[in-house]
């Protein structure tokens, strides 16, 4: 099998075991006495993952006879969630990564309804990564075209998830635990975590975490340390040496790149007992330079391209985020190889300039080193698999 292929199964693989509707299904039970005895149970789920968990909610209401009076989902444009159509049902399809008009109505609803419930009540939360756009109500004096404005320049600064939320937190009405201060009811939160080191108050920037409430109970129930063990145990299967680098990698997306190129590149050049899979998860930031199209993923997958040109053609390196989408692309991310810049070349493409310009998505599209995979319904941070096949 080529290197390319075992990447895809080493990916595909951990991502299955982040898929959150069971995730869901399971920590409810810690659950089950609050729910059956609420008043009224809504179900609020916001972020790339808010299909999968809902979904796992509502089976678990049913199974164990709670009665959701109203469920909403707020995911992004495109996404198939499969819940079909039934009554109470409200879907938001929104903004990512830049938020609109829908971001700002499905805060507005939610808001507005969670204000009216009471002590006896319930509202269990369910938030994963990407709600920050999906959900957004701005301070009154911002607007919308500024919100987006603000949010481009955020997303462009090369600043990290911490800072970033940080600020959305500071012009938001509903972000910072705001929401969950918005209600009396009693407050279950469910995070899927893409974050690093998986703290609730920047998960989707914390809408729901305000922990000085004693009726506000948050839970992990998924986090990138899950994907990587599981990325380790399928690269074992595969016959791979699996060598864990880090649950949390950040840093200069370029930069890391370049650096787990010259590291293969090194361990290649030594000889050390193979095949090795380099397994990180995490997420790393672009300061950017240019009007091109890309994201992080692929961003370090084109400087670790341009590092591995003309060497050893037993590494390879792929960045794939596990939500299937990088940036504002079709595409997970990319996997590259010593021949990249070559085959990018022959398409008219210089490899060195698309980096500096922040246009790594035509550019590797122009080599096939694109993974496209749609949605996964779920975001747990991003896998970075390296691997040097002895063949």
């Amino acid at each position: 099998m080529s290197s390319r292929s075992d990447i895809i199964k080493i990916y595909e693989a951990a991502v299955r075991a982040c898929l959150p509707e069971e995730a869901v299904f399971e920590h409810l039970h810690e659950y089950a006495g609050a729910l059956k005895s609420a008043s009224r149970v809504v179900v609020v789920a916001i972020g790339k993952a808010a299909g999968s968990m809902a979904k796992g909610a509502l089976r678990f209401c049913e199974e164990h006879s709670v009665v959701v009076e109203t469920t909403f989902v707020v995911v992004p444009h495109g996404s198939e969630i499969g819940l079909g159509e039934s009554a109470g049902l409200s879907i938001f399809y929104a903004g990512h990564p830049i938020p609109d008009e829908n971001s700002v109505q499905a805060a507005r609803t939610v808001l507005a309804f969670v204000q009216g419930l009471r002590e006896e009540d319930v509202v269990l939360f369910l938030i994963s990564g990407g709600g920050s756009a999906l959900f957004e109500l701005p301070v009154p004096e911002m607007s919308l075209p500024e919100l987006q404005s603000w949010y481009a320049e955020l997303i462009a600064s090369g600043r990290s998830i911490h800072e970033v939320n940080a600020l959305r937190r500071s012009r938001s009405l509903v972000k910072g635990g705001r929401l969950a201060r918005s209600t009396q009811a009693g407050v279950i939160q469910l995070l899927l975590s893409d974050v690093p080191g998986d703290d609730p108050a920047v998960i989707a920037s914390g809408p729901g975490y305000a922990p000085e409430l004693s009726r506000n109970s948050t839970r992990i129930i998924g986090s990138a340390a899950v994907a990587l063990r599981v990325a380790a145990e399928e690269a074992r299967r595969l016959g791979y040496r699996a060598l864990p680098v880090s649950a949390s990698l950040q840093g200069d997306a370029a930069y890391v790149g370049e650096t787990l190129a010259a590291l293969c590149s090194q361990m290649e050049s030594l000889g050390i007992d193979g095949p090795i899979a380099l397994l990180a998860t995490g997420e790393t930031t672009v300061h950017v330079t240019g009007t091109g199209r890309g994201g992080r993923n692929m961003h370090l997958a084109l400087a670790a391209a341009i590092r591995l040109a003309g060497g050893s053609q037993a590494i390879t390196i792929a960045s794939l985020g596990t939500d299937g989408r990088d940036g504002p692309t079709d595409a997970a991310g990319a996997i590259v190889d010593a021949t990249t810049t070559a085959l990018m070349q022959r398409q008219g493409w210089d490899a060195r300039q698309a980096l500096a310009d922040c246009d790594s998505y035509p550019a590797l599209d122009a080599a096939d080193a694109l993974y496209r995979r749609g949605y996964t319904g779920t975001n747990v941070n991003d896998l970075i698999v390296s691997v040097i096949s002895h063949d």
